[in-house]
Parts: C-alpha cells; sequence; structure tokens
C-alpha cells in the first residue's frame, strides 16, 4: 500500500461528512477573498476537494479488525436516523482572534442532529477503546491553517461576516482514511452508511 499506509502499520482513520460541489465552489471563492487580504504564504489554504465535516478523529495506526468494528457501529448507530440539512455560517477562526491558527466557516441549520449524533457515536467509541478529543465540539469546515498568526491578525479579516448562502441535505455519514501522496493529503471513503430521507 506504499504511502497510504501498510497493513502491518494500520491506517489513519476518522469519521465524517462529505461537502457538495456548491459549497466546495462557495468555500474557495472565500478564500480567494481571503488571500488578497494576506501576504503570501501567511496561511496553508485547505483544497476544496478535501473539505469534510468531521466528526470523530480516530488516530492512525489502526489494523483491519479495528476498522472493521468502527464499521460496525456506525451501521448499528447511523442506520435508521433521519438526513437533516447543513448551511455555511460565518466565518470565524480557532482558538480567538489574537492569535489564531486555524480559519474557518461555522455551519449552521442540523446543528443539533449533528451534536447529537456526535455525542452518540463518541460514547460507542470509547467503549471500543478510542480515546477521543474532550474539547467542545464545534460543527466547522476548516478553511486554512495559520503559518504566520501575527500577519493574520494584523490583517482584520471580516471573523463573523457570512458566507455565501449555501445549504445542502446531509445523506450518509462516512468513514474516510487518511494518506498522503505525491499530490499530498487525500481522503478515501472506507464504508459508508445512508441516513433516511426526512
Amino acid at each position: 500500500m506504499g504511502k497510504q499506509g501498510s497493513m502491518s502499520e494500520g491506517i489513519r482513520i476518522f469519521i465524517g461528512l462529505d461537502v457538495p460541489v456548491i459549497a466546495k465552489e462557495a468555500l474557495e471563492n472565500v478564500q480567494f477573498d481571503l488571500m488578497d487580504m494576506l501576504p503570501e504564504n501567511a496561511v496553508t489554504w485547505s483544497r476544496p476537494e478535501n473539505m469534510h465535516v468531521t466528526l470523530a478523529f480516530l488516530g492512525d495506526g489502526n489494523q483491519p479488525e479495528r476498522v472493521g468494528a468502527v464499521c460496525e457501529l456506525l451501521d448499528t448507530i447511523i442506520e435508521g436516523k433521519k438526513q437533516f440539512h447543513l448551511r455555511l455560517g460565518p466565518l470565524g477562526c480557532f482558538p480567538r482572534r489574537r492569535n489564531p491558527t486555524v480559519i474557518h466557516t461555522g455551519l449552521q441549520g442540523g446543528v443539533k442532529q449533528l451534536g447529537d449524533m456526535k455525542v452518540e457515536l463518541d460514547a460507542a467509541l470509547s467503549k471500543i477503546g478510542f480515546e477521543l478529543d474532550k474539547r467542545k465540539y464545534t460543527p466547522h469546515l476548516t478553511l486554512g491553517r495559520v503559518r504566520k498568526p501575527d500577519q493574520v491578525e494584523k490583517a482584520q479579516l471580516p471573523f463573523g461576516s457570512e458566507t455565501p448562502p449555501t445549504q445542502w441535505d446531509v445523506s450518509a455519514v462516512h468513514l474516510y482514511h487518511s494518506y498522503k501522496n505525491r499530490q499530498g493529503q487525500k481522503y478515501k471513503k472506507i464504508h459508508s452508511v445512508d441516513l433516511k430521507p426526512a
């Protein structure tokens, strides 16, 4: 498997939601606007094709039996749940406007359904041995990772401003394999569970 990770090493996986092309295009336009406001190389920008909503990062070194256990868990928890919609929220950053490390857009719409799903997933994942991030979950889409916080802070980006009004239905939850190749970071869906039409 080369750089995608060998079976002996295990693989890096996470649970997340896909983002439709219409939202990726809207976010790419937001990135272009922000690039015009910043010095070159102040931010490493996310590639639109890689944009996704993360529900749970499950780390590296996952062997086939562990990946299989996650697939079974997803089938049990997600099957039967109804579709919901999400829409792009305002421009924001983590952890704060002073010394920011991540530029993102928030999410609105069915965030309660999303949050409830995460709580259920986290509880089940913990029972089978995964150690998960304990920080408060804030649904978002990462636009870029800050390389030069002082320059981003100085640019006074319009954090809190609305992004293009883009909405979509969430129809499935996916387990992704994360790996690197010559083109950079790649995410491959290795298991998907459909949600029921609302």
